[in-house]
């Protein structure tokens, strides 16, 4: 499994459970995501998503603030 940035297509064709099983199966994959994918089953979708925009928020932040460091 190979994602790129920006490519709408990634995990489509998949149900949740499907692609559970490849991210958890693919070597690519760190171990962090592989582990909050798997908590994820725990919590609240809605929570997760807005936990998981904000993170995407925070990166892309840390993300420009070393291109300029």
């Amino acid at each position: 499994m190979h994602y790129e940035a920006g490519d709408e297509t990634w995990g489509l064709g998949y149900t949740s459970n499907e692609l559970l099983v490849a991210l958890q199966t693919d070597p690519s994959v760190s171990y962090w995501l592989r582990d909050a994918a798997t908590k994820l089953y725990q919590r609240d979708p809605i929570d997760a998503l807005r936990d998981a925009e904000l993170l995407v928020k925070l990166a892309c932040l840390l993300n420009q603030e070393v291109k300029y460091v």
